[in-house]
C-alpha cells in the first residue's frame, strides 16, 4: 500500500491544514520497503501552497547526518518494469469452452 502522506492526514489536527501557508511532507520508501531500489532518496512532498504549486522533489537523504542534499548530476529515477502476467494469470484469463 502506497503510504505516502497527504493532507487528509491531518485532519485531526485542529486548524493546521486550514491555517498553514504551506504544508510540507517527508516520505522515505526504505522505511516501509527494506528492499526498495530508492535507499537513501527522500521524496519532500508540498501537500498545500498558496503561492507554490504542489508536487514532490526527490533528495537524498543522509540518515547518519539527519541531512538532505541534491541528487547527484545526472540521477535519474529508473522506470518501473512492467508486471509481466503469470502463469496463472494467463491461465485465468482464458475463456473456457
Amino acid at each position: 500500500p502506497n503510504k505516502r502522506p497527504l493532507c487528509s492526514d491531518l485532519r485531526e489536527s485542529g486548524a493546521i491544514e486550514q491555517d498553514a501557508d504551506i504544508i510540507l511532507f517527508v516520505y522515505r520508501d526504505e522505511v516501509y520497503h527494506e528492499h526498495t531500489e530508492a535507499k537513501g532518496i527522500a521524496e519532500i512532498i508540498i501537500g498545500k501552497g498558496r503561492d507554490i504549486e504542489t508536487g514532490t522533489v526527490r533528495t537524498a537523504f543522509l540518515g547518519q547526518y539527519s541531512r538532505f542534499e541534491q541528487l547527484a548530476a545526472g540521477w535519474v529515477e529508473q522506470p518501473k518494469p512492467e508486471k509481466v502476467a503469470s502463469l496463472a494469470d494467463r491461465y485465468k484469463s482464458k475463456e473456457r469452452f
